[in-house]
């Protein structure tokens, strides 16, 4: 479940928009690093896994 939460799009821009609201000291990049990951695991075809099966993937449903 976790893992599903962390590589969401949605989620990495809304870490990036609390960080710039509440001025977090910290490092940016981590944010673009994170969303450069889940943007790689799209590209890969590794995609969000189903609780059936680790190789079962939304991507393959489309």
């Amino acid at each position: 479940m976790i893992r599903k939460i962390l590589h969401l799009e949605g989620f990495a821009i809304f870490l990036f928009a609390v960080y710039l609201f509440y001025r977090i000291s910290g490092d940016w990049l981590l944010f673009v690093i994170l969303l450069a990951h889940v943007g790689m695991d799209r590209f890969l075809g590794f995609g969000l896994k189903y609780p059936t099966h680790f190789k079962q993937t939304h991507l393959q449903k489309l």
